[in-house]
């Protein structure tokens, strides 16, 4: 989401730049003026269209990364209720679900937690937790943040007889 107004912030620095080097000839300060409210305008609704997008897409599902031994992670979301995750693969990282969902039934989530490695970083968030998921199709690596690590056990071993949020 703050990738959304990134660019238009960046772009106004790199023409503020190049109209203080004299590259382009001066502008009225009038003109100048408006042209950041509106730059700052879209940055500010651009951010606003991507938390309200991103939360009614994805509702009160966990959004994280998710491998298998040996494949490559994923990011998508997921369904949770007591013993039984449901995975939805994201088209690229856009929040646009695609293919058939993958449902595992999880036996445990482990405590310890690892943060991911410098490589990792080109795949995946660096502020994200990964830690193993046993299930029936073997043990497979989630990513989410601390706090949505924390949801996903809770969720999981919920017992049926628990209201579901």
């Amino acid at each position: 989401m703050i990738s959304l107004a990134a660019g238009p912030i960046v772009g106004l620095i790199i023409v503020t730049v190049m109209f203080a080097s004299g590259v382009f000839p001066p502008i009225p300060v009038g003109w100048f003026v408006a042209i950041i409210a509106v730059v700052l305008l879209l940055a500010i609704g651009g951010i606003s269209a991507g938390l309200l997008l991103g939360k009614k897409l994805v509702g009160d599902r966990i959004e994280l990364a998710y491998r298998a031994p040996g494949e490559k992670w994923r990011h998508g979301r997921a369904d949770l209720s007591p013993g039984v995750m449901r995975l939805q693969k994201y088209w690229w990282q856009l929040r646009i679900p695609t293919g058939d969902p993958l449902t595992l039934e999880v036996e445990s989530v482990a405590r310890e937690e690892r943060k991911p490695s410098p490589r990792q970083w080109w795949t995946m968030n660096p502020q994200l937790r990964i830690t193993d998921m046993h299930t029936d199709r073997g043990t497979y690596e989630i990513g989410a943040l601390p706090s949505h690590l924390a949801e996903v056990r809770d969720r999981l071993t919920r017992s049926s007889a628990s209201p579901s949020r």
